[in-house]
């Protein structure tokens, strides 16, 4: 405040040079800096290729989900059958110790 009472056109004087020199700041900032900065030639080749493998990554790892997915069904259907040939197979095997027992009860 002391600087202000004694000088005041000095003090008004650094004040809007240090505004100047910050809005210059700014604006130079803003005109370097581009929307769209410029890739080198070696750098956007790299990125294409690692996009394209990244894709066939992508679409190998769907193929494979839906292999995954088929077979998980085909487990699904084998189970069941398991069952119930599991299923026949008891009922069989009392179907044939029922037999056994009525020729063993026949024979003398």
């Amino acid at each position: 405040m002391r600087a202000l009472r004694e000088q005041p056109r000095l003090t008004v004087a650094k004040l809007l040079a240090l505004i100047l020199v910050f809005t210059a700041g700014i604006a130079f900032a803003g005109a370097v800096s581009d929307d769209e900065p410029e890739v080198p030639p070696g750098t956007a080749a790299a990125l294409t290729r690692a996009e394209r493998a990244a894709q066939t990554r992508s679409d190998r790892l769907a193929e494979a989900a839906g292999e995954v997915e088929r077979l998980e069904a085909r487990v699904l259907a084998s189970q069941g059958r398991l069952r119930a040939s599991r299923a026949r197979n008891r009922r069989l095997t009392r179907a044939l110790r029922s037999a056994r027992r009525r020729v063993a009860q026949l024979e003398p």
